[in-house]
């Protein structure tokens, strides 16, 4: 809280907004990489809103199928979610 004012300083403010919809965002993202690549496929949060997924014992043609099915699964998630942003 900003004493002079009494509103919200600015790590209070950025407290306040944002963050719950930047956390919903990051949970949906990794629901969406969770349900959509194989237990045997390493995926990590790098950090912010950075992630990796390093798939394993496949074949380049099988990863173009596999990031196709993704990007999908990822468009269909922002058509029918209406947040006002895309994922």
């Amino acid at each position: 809280m900003d004493e002079l004012t009494r509103l919200s300083n600015r790590r209070g403010f950025e407290s306040l907004s944002g963050h719950a919809e930047g956390d919903r965002a990051l949970i949906s993202f990794s629901t969406i990489l969770a349900e959509n690549f194989r237990e045997s496929d390493v995926i990590g949060r790098l950090g912010g809103d950075e992630f990796a997924v390093f798939l394993t014992n496949t074949t380049a043609a099988e990863r173009a199928t596999v990031l196709a099915h993704f990007e999908a699964a990822v468009n269909t998630y922002n058509r029918a979610s209406k947040r006002g942003y895309d994922l």
